[in-house]
């Protein structure tokens, strides 16, 4: 995920908003104006967790949401539904997230109700806690629990050198990895997605709080997380494979990258890379 330095709205300053644009929860009603007193429909709102879901989807490496191919809406007043909420409202409540009214309408002009956003908030959590009870992040394979602790630093050697080489191939400078401090804080973060997977932290704050930490301040930050995998190569391919990890490791917005590895008490791997631009 890359965290935007700056909200691109003028007219809300919220920490929130920034981080969920940030995951494309939520968009704007131009590129500049969010409108933070408009009210929210029923639409909107299905939209927005059906983002989120796709979201922790791509973090997570879980299957939240079931695709099956769309179909006419069961609602009776599915002809109201905006044409781009149509994917998102079929998935919502194919997905048992959104439910209609007993007279069989859907209402998606209707400004939704605050119990009405809990219980759908809800049931995207109790979803993910159920699939992620079964599968475990990424459905990650197990090393073995020999894994030694100069062998993690090996692995996050190995790790930043296979990004490097991966942006010489696309013609762009290699990242700074001797800034001790960047690598200490995502060492830390790696610890801590270990038995919180997550881009928030344990204690509520978002990842890039763990450069103040350290004393790092930046102009740009961003972060790529990974539950699983044997080896390096194992997880740079992962996130190469990925488009918005991608963009992390081959971005021009970020000079310098630090290097986590971690592991849990099974074995299982955990691989953090921590990208940073001084202020």
């Amino acid at each position: 995920l890359t965290l935007p330095a700056v909200s691109p709205f003028l007219d809300v300053n919220s920490a929130a908003v920034s981080k969920a644009y940030a995951y494309g929860i939520v968009n704007g009603i131009s590129a500049t104006q969010f409108a933070p007193n408009d009210k929210v429909t029923r639409q909107e709102a299905a939209a927005m967790l059906v983002r989120a879901a796709t979201s922790l989807e791509g973090e997570t490496g879980l299957t939240l949401l079931d695709r099956p191919v769309r179909a006419t809406l069961p609602f009776s007043d599915r002809g109201q539904v905006v044409s781009w909420a149509l994917d998102p409202v079929w998935l919502a409540s194919q997905n048992g997230l959104v439910r209609g009214y007993e007279d069989n309408t859907f209402r998606p002009d209707k400004t939704i109700t605050g119990e009405e956003c809990v219980l759908m908030a809800y049931r995207l959590f109790k979803q993910m806690t159920e699939r992620r009870g079964s599968a475990g992040p990424g459905t990650p394979s197990d090393p073995g629990p020999g894994v030694t602790s100069d062998q993690l630093a090996q692995y996050a050697a190995q790790v930043g050198s296979l990004v490097n080489q991966e942006r010489a191939k696309a013609g762009m400078a290699p990242y700074n990895l001797a800034n001790a401090s960047l690598n200490a804080a995502a060492d830390l973060r790696a610890q801590e997605i270990t038995g919180y997977f997550s881009h928030t932290r344990p204690n509520g704050a978002f990842f890039a709080d763990v450069l103040y930490d350290f004393g790092l301040y930046f102009s740009n930050a961003g972060e790529n997380i990974k539950g699983g995998g044997q080896t390096p190569g194992d997880a740079v391919t992962s996130w190469m494979n990925s488009a918005d990890h991608r963009s992390n490791i081959l971005s021009a917005a970020f000079t310098d990258m630090g290097v986590g590895v971690s592991r849990d008490g099974a074995g299982v791997l955990f691989w953090e890379l921590l990208f940073f631009t001084p202020r």
